[in-house]
């Protein structure tokens, strides 16, 4: 029972949470549509309005209150009016009637219900664009943040990455074209038996071939000599157990009686026996 009811309150707790989540977010977007459509409805008419016209509105508009209010008064209070400079005493009943003023203020009137419902669509449309920004945001809050090291990413991502640097005559692992300033760094080709580890190889390698250059490959099952060599254009093995392998001795680098001794003490190295030291010595001259 005590599990059930632990369950029952968290349940309540997540509603509640839900809810009142919702209402701020609603209350902020009817806030935000609210100003934008305030904004569109006084800052359209006063974009459109005529010389005087937002005067003259607000002329009528207190002509009209004070004729309302003193109507039963037996009184018409003179108001003074301003046209083209000039000031004037018109009685009230007479502005607040007057077809002139009447036009003037219903265009202004007629203009701000369309800013406003301007502003509406606008404010409802930014609400929009704000809840989509902040869920990207939140999107990418909940993400793992790489500080530093290698990063995973998918072929897609990753020849769009790359490609802003490749030309036509990049080399290409798979669909992903290699800029030509990373081409003599260190790849790393991991995957099981099968995966596709030499068809990359034979994809770089075709890559290389036909741009006519150069490539050193350490082929230690002969799979791409059989498919690679072509001694007539000058390709070489070095390889002693194999019969078209060029020959070199290391003997043939002597220019020098130092390069002869350097040699020695390579192929005849010391025992760290200061005792073994002239059977050493007199091994490496025996082998020269």
């Amino acid at each position: 029972m005590a599990h059930d009811r632990d369950n029952l309150l968290r349940g309540q707790g997540l509603l509640r949470q839900g809810i009142t989540g919702a209402s701020n977010r609603w209350k902020y977007y009817f806030k935000l549509t609210i100003c934008v459509a305030a904004m569109g409805a006084i800052g359209w008419p006063v974009y459109r309005a005529e010389p005087d016209q937002i005067t003259d509105f607000f002329q009528y508009e207190i002509a009209r209150v004070v004729h309302w209010v003193m109507q039963g008064a037996q009184s018409d209070p003179a108001m003074t009016m301003w046209y083209d400079g000039k000031r004037y005493l018109t009685p009230a009943s007479v502005v607040a009637t007057d077809p002139y003023y009447i036009r003037r203020a219903d265009e202004l009137e007629r203009d701000a219900i369309l800013g406003g419902i301007i502003g509406t669509i606008l404010g409802g449309l930014a609400c929009i664009g704000f809840a989509r920004l902040m869920r990207e945001r939140g999107k990418t809050a909940g993400q793992d943040k790489v500080i530093c090291g290698s990063v995973i990413v998918e072929e897609k991502a990753l020849r769009k990455m790359t490609s802003r640097q490749s030309d036509a005559r990049s080399l290409h692992i798979a669909t992903v074209p290699l800029p030509a300033k990373l081409e003599c760094r260190h790849f790393a080709l991991l995957g099981t038996t099968g995966a596709g580890k030499t068809t990359v190889l034979r994809q770089m390698l075709d890559g290389i071939d036909a741009r006519g250059e150069s490539a050193l490959v350490y082929d230690t099952s002969s799979e791409f000599i059989t498919h690679y060599y072509r001694p007539e254009r000058g390709d070489v093995i070095l390889n002693p157990f194999d019969a078209r392998s060029a020959h070199w001795s290391p003997f043939a680098e002597i220019a020098h009686p130092a390069d002869a001794d350097r040699i020695a003490h390579q192929l005849v190295t010391s025992t760290g026996k200061e005792e073994d030291d002239v059977w050493l010595e007199t091994a490496r001259i025996l082998d020269l």
